[in-house]
């Protein structure tokens, strides 16, 4: 066992080069912008309108529903039976699906 009173007080680390306040990860690049000056001056984005990503989404959906009530029972057996991977990748995606709307 050590003696506390004999051992030579603990040096603090000094940072790995490339870290630490001035490690020159800066150098090269435009100095902060200043006190109250906005780095963004046109401002925010403005969001899409209400509903506008919903209708391409929606025709798709309409067009996907139309094809399956075409060929669709007939072509999930076909996919369970020779792709089962793929099969379950798209059973996985609709149980989302139908989770994501129950919210």
């Amino acid at each position: 066992m050590t003696d506390p009173e004999n051992t030579p007080p603990i040096e603090p680390k000094t940072p790995p080069p490339g870290f630490g306040h001035n490690s020159g990860r800066t150098r090269g690049l435009r100095e902060p912008w200043p006190a109250g000056v906005s780095g963004n001056p046109k401002g925010r984005p403005r969001a899409a309108p209400e509903g506008a990503g919903k209708r391409g989404t929606m025709a798709f959906a309409k067009a996907v529903e139309a094809e399956f009530h075409l060929a669709g029972p007939a072509v999930i057996r076909r996919l369970r039976k020779h792709n089962p991977a793929a099969f379950l990748q798209l059973v996985a995606l609709v149980a989302i699906d139908e989770h994501a709307q129950l919210r």
